[in-house]
């Protein structure tokens, strides 16, 4: 029972993470022109987020190896 608890947390977490990230991002670029609620409404979040992610882990792994 709380295996499946945890799961879903964790599951839930990992599918938001992305697209609130990209969110803030695009809201950046916006330069806060348009409302985060608007900017959370539009296509391409999560897709920006992940590359975010990506870019991240590259930056890690670059600069460790």
């Amino acid at each position: 029972m709380g295996e499946a608890i945890l799961e879903a947390i964790f599951s839930g977490i990992i599918e938001s993470l992305p697209k609130f990230l990209g969110t803030t991002i695009r809201w950046f670029f916006y330069l806060g022109k348009k409302s985060f609620s608007t900017v959370a409404k539009e296509d391409w979040n999560k897709r920006v987020g992940l590359l975010a992610i990506a870019f991240i882990i590259l930056i890690i792994v670059t600069i460790y190896y």
